[in-house]
């Protein structure tokens, strides 16, 4: 079969359509999307795209999606849970993704009667309290404690009142409920998805795409959940059935900053195609059990691997505000793009995994996050305390002409804000309380946020469109019965309702651009308010003076432990190392021509090479690998790269035709 024939499936223009409405909706959502990486994906062939972390339900396979299909026009078909594929709307969206589900076994967990208790021994014996394990309950099903999310396969069933776990529950809640006594429970058969992984091995060996979150579901957590094995018997088997397939597992990292929020920021970072090695393939087809056992295993560890290199993770919450904290105080030499923001903060967490005991660190990590807590006490963030503290008659100058400026901005706003307001109260109250009842059937989950940004999206791209309707079919009723200034037909009404509607869109994107400007600026007030309270200008000061000390200290240890975890930086500080891992930045074909030059030339807007936690690496550009480094003018950067300009054009535009 052809790749043509591969990369369009049926109905391929609705799969396309619906990507295409989405891309609008999450421009909206997000204030930015960026991508890194993009052009490492393969333009023929079937590939597994594995994603992590899942931190936005919904929301993150069509990011996912949409970003794979703008970048190389490839078409993923993600695995969903069955009981969200038999959902009306998620379903209908589901299939015209083209997307495969899976079942899984708590969303089969049944009410079982009576109470559970561990036994007083071994946690791994269920003693049951008017229970009928024999007739609810079957070997190698599961029980479930209610309310904790949490599943333990069945062993063995002794009788109507006691069973026993192949494994102990894992969960605090779960055990702290079974621990009390009279516990309720559920429980649910195994799963049979044996047609489901027969459509993925046929899926991928003619040549498709696949999209997989191998977390299971959705979390909130700063680390990875542990990974299901399910992606590794996918390619395994595929290459079971199709050894010269050309099969390819693509790791792929979500980074969100505040992925429930509405106008947040994304990264979406691929990594390297990863190839399965041909002895896992040969073990899991010849190894009988135990083989399978041991090829799923070993691939899982390097996808686990693949995954690692492009996410962050952080074993706490309060590791993750320090590594934050920390970015926010270094000072590099050039300006870092949001683009290289994960990989900068991803260097952090391994320098600080690294020199976590050393003395300095602890001190530093002590003065940080005192710092922070101060900022919290006067409700301000970081970036604000530089120019906290001004000429008492600047600020004074400053803060009447921004607040007659946000004003006006809000005066603006106001017609949109009110019509839009019913959308903005019923996206707060349903994505909360969608959020509460996840709470209470998980037992990952820290607040839920990971799916308050989906019910957010959900909520309005179904509420504003039906608002809007009633809007304008309410202008069209009174402009025509009460105002006369046109003859009444059914023509004029459906014209005048479209443009009303078009009308009312606009106006709201209008309010939204308007708003951000005017909250953006709302939100710089208060440090001027400080600057003018004699009670609080020896605060900022001292503030400002701690900050500046933070960033010294910071950068002189970066300075000095950097070269204990990357030994090459000291040579490339000092202009000596011969060779360099590249970090290649998003490459587009469809660039202007007028940005070749400076693709090539040194005057670029950042240098990764000057920043000593980076310095290992040199920043080139897409897979050319065309470095940064060199002089300035257009032929000295040839001379420099060894790159030939004309020839470069010419590729670039064969690229375009």
């Amino acid at each position: 079969m052809n790749d043509e024939v591969h990369e369009t499936p049926p109905l391929i223009w609705v799969y396309e359509t619906v990507a295409f409405i989405f891309h609008l909706v999450f421009n909206i959502f997000f204030r930015k999307i960026s991508r890194r990486g993009a052009f490492k994906i393969p333009r023929t062939g079937p590939i597994i795209f594995v994603a992590a972390p899942h931190a936005n339900q919904f929301i993150d396979p069509m990011v996912v999606l949409i970003q794979i299909l703008d970048a190389a026009r490839r078409h993923v078909s993600f695995l969903i849970a069955q009981a969200s594929y038999d959902k009306p709307f998620i379903g209908w969206l589901s299939r015209r993704m083209l997307a495969i589900p899976v079942g899984r076994v708590q969303d089969t967990l049944k009410k079982a009667q009576g109470t559970i208790s561990f036994d007083a021994v071994d946690n791994t014996i269920i003693i049951g309290h008017g229970t009928s394990f024999t007739t609810e309950c079957h070997v190698r099903g599961f029980v479930g404690v209610s309310g904790s999310g949490d599943l333990a396969e069945i062993k063995e069933i002794i009788s109507d009142t006691k069973l026993v776990l192949k494994a102990p529950f894992e969960s605090v809640k779960a055990k702290s409920t079974l621990a009390k006594g009279n516990a309720q429970f559920k429980v649910a058969d195994r799963v049979d998805n044996s047609k489901m992984f027969h459509n993925v091995f046929e899926h991928l060996s003619e040549g498709h795409c696949i999209g997989i979150f191998p977390e299971g579901g959705s979390h909130d957590r700063t680390e990875l959940l542990p990974l299901k094995p399910g992606v590794a018997i996918m390619a395994l088997g595929t290459l079971a059935k199709s050894p010269d397939c050309g099969l390819k597992i693509m790791p792929l990292g979500l980074n969100y900053f505040h992925p429930h929020k509405f106008r947040s920021r994304v990264v979406i970072e691929f990594g390297d195609p990863l190839t399965v090695n041909p002895e896992h393939v040969k073990e899991y087809v010849e190894g009988g059990a135990d083989g399978k056992k041991s090829a799923t295993k070993k691939l899982m560890k390097d996808i686990l691997d693949a995954l690692e290199s492009v996410t962050v993770q952080t074993p706490d919450y309060e590791t993750l505000m320090l590594i934050q904290a920390g970015q926010r105080l270094y000072r590099p030499s050039r300006h870092i793009p949001l683009s290289l923001t994960i990989e900068f903060r991803r260097r952090f967490v391994q320098a600080y995994a690294a020199f976590k005991d050393d003395e300095r660190v602890i001190e530093l990590k002590k003065e940080v996050l005192e710092y922070n807590e101060e900022l919290q006490s006067l409700g301000l963030k970081d970036h604000q305390v530089p120019n906290a503290v001004r000429d008492k008659q600047q600020v004074l100058i400053r803060l009447v002409t921004q607040f007659l400026t946000i004003t006006g901005l809000w005066i603006l706003c106001i017609p949109g804000a009110l019509l839009f307001s019913p959308v903005v109260v019923a996206c707060r109250v349903i994505s909360r309380r969608k959020a509460a009842a996840a709470l209470r059937a998980s037992s990952v989950k820290i607040k839920a946020r990971d799916v308050i940004g989906t019910w957010k999206v959900l909520v309005a791209l179904w509420l504003t469109p039906s608002l809007y309707t009633f809007y304008s079919l309410t202008a069209a009723y009174f402009v025509f019965k009460y105002w006369s200034l046109v003859d009444f037909t059914w023509i004029r009404l459906a014209l005048f309702s479209i443009v009303s509607t078009i009308a009312l869109f606009a106006a709201s994107f209008a309010t939204l651009v308007i708003g951000e400007r005017g909250l953006d600026m709302f939100k710089s007030l208060w440090p001027l308010v400080l600057a003018l309270s004699p009670a609080h200008v020896d605060t900022l000061e001292a503030l400002r003076l701690k900050r500046q000390q933070l960033v010294a200290t910071l950068t002189e240890l970066v300075d000095d432990l950097g070269p204990e975890l990357f030994p090459d930086i000291r040579e490339r500080l000092e202009g000596t190392a011969k060779s360099a891992k590249p970090i290649p930045a998003e490459s587009d074909a469809r660039m202007d021509l007028r940005g070749l030059n400076s693709s090539i030339n040194i005057q670029g807007d950042y240098n990764l090479a000057d920043v000593p936690v980076f310095s290992s690496y040199v920043l080139s550009e897409g897979p050319s690998r065309v470095s940064r480094k060199g002089s300035s003018g257009q032929q000295n950067a040839a001379e420099t790269t060894g790159v030939d300009l004309n020839q470069e054009i010419t590729k670039r535009l064969q690229k375009l035709d």
